[in-house]
């Protein structure tokens, strides 16, 4: 009885955390109507949605605020393109309160995957960054999200909501279509519904993004392995010793006792996936430092499943 207590003042002081975090410049930058010119992704994601609430679709909006930022120029292939659901929902509902509500339901999803409340307590820290920040609008935050949510209703074999959900991911950023595949792939038939919904959506996406003289691919090879520097640093700032790059050392102890131990594998698929996916395209050279943010497709879900993969059975 005393733990319970003990774990529920633990949530609801991660909770409170999430609101006295809030940050004024950065609620204030939200609603700061942009100029012709800007710097940063992030400004462009956020002129685009002020273009979408004047009026315009998506798709001319995305051009015209990506193309502020490249100083009237935007000559994008596909990867430079986003995907209009979440911006759409930035139109309608406001950003910054609504993306509190939603990191508390992670906080809570995150304690209940692995009812280990070292997982909420762990990865607060990384998730504040996302509070006081712009970075607030890179769209593979909200991604995570529903990733997280996804994972949860699964656990508890909610599976049609669970799918709901990963949909929902993959509608903000397509390569959670990585770890979506390696977590349903025991229960394939399941969500195979609900990939061809993406699919359907994501063809619709292709079809508009080509009227604006997209191209395909681009042949890129700026990047090298040193790459993994930076995204194994994004967000470790709010950590003690997070210059020593605390989450490279998390994810060899995890490892290390998930194989030992061979208990609750299966939250490996959550994350392991998609750090092999990046170990390659760095190694290849594909991916820079400006792909810092591609943490955020795996070191959330590192940081929810270590304790159950760490800790001793029973131990929460």
């Amino acid at each position: 009885m005393t733990l319970l207590i003990l774990k529920n003042l633990v949530l609801v002081l991660i909770i409170a955390q999430i609101f006295i975090s809030t940050d004024a410049k950065i609620v204030a930058q939200l609603n700061q109507p942009l100029g012709k010119e800007y710097t940063t992704d992030m400004r462009a994601f956020l002129k685009t949605t002020q273009l979408m609430k004047e009026g315009k679709n998506f798709y001319p909006a995305f051009y015209e605020g990506m193309a502020g930022l490249r100083s009237g120029n935007f000559h994008p292939d596909i990867n430079a393109w986003r995907q209009p659901f979440i911006f759409y929902l930035w139109k309608i509902l406001p950003i910054y309160p609504l993306w509190q509500l939603l990191l508390v339901a992670i906080i809570i999803c995150a304690y209940l995957i692995t009812k280990n409340i070292l997982s909420p307590l762990i990865l607060w820290p990384y998730l504040h960054y996302s509070l006081v920040d712009l970075t607030i609008l890179q769209p593979e935050w909200w991604g995570m999200a529903f990733l997280v949510f996804g994972l949860c209703a699964k656990t508890y074999k909610k599976h049609y909501l669970s799918g709901l959900f990963f949909l929902l991911a993959l509608m903000c950023r397509e390569l959670f279509i990585i770890p979506i595949f390696f977590i349903t792939l025991p229960k394939f038939k399941i969500y195979f519904k609900f990939y061809i919904l993406f699919f359907i959506y994501y063809i619709f996406h292709l079809a508009n993004i080509f009227n604006f003289q997209t191209e395909w691919f681009r042949n890129y090879s700026n990047g090298d392995w040193r790459t993994l520097h930076s995204i194994f640093a994004y967000s470790s700032w709010n950590y003690f010793f997070g210059v020593y790059r605390p989450f490279v050392i998390l994810f060899i102890f995890t490892l290390f006792f998930s194989f030992i131990k061979r208990k609750n594998l299966f939250l490996l698929a959550t994350f392991l996936p998609f750090f092999i996916f990046t170990v390659v395209m760095a190694t290849f050279g594909k991916i820079d430092a400006t792909r810092d943010y591609w943490s955020i497709y795996f070191i959330p879900l590192l940081l929810i499943s270590a304790p159950a993969l760490i800790s001793p059975p029973g131990k929460t």
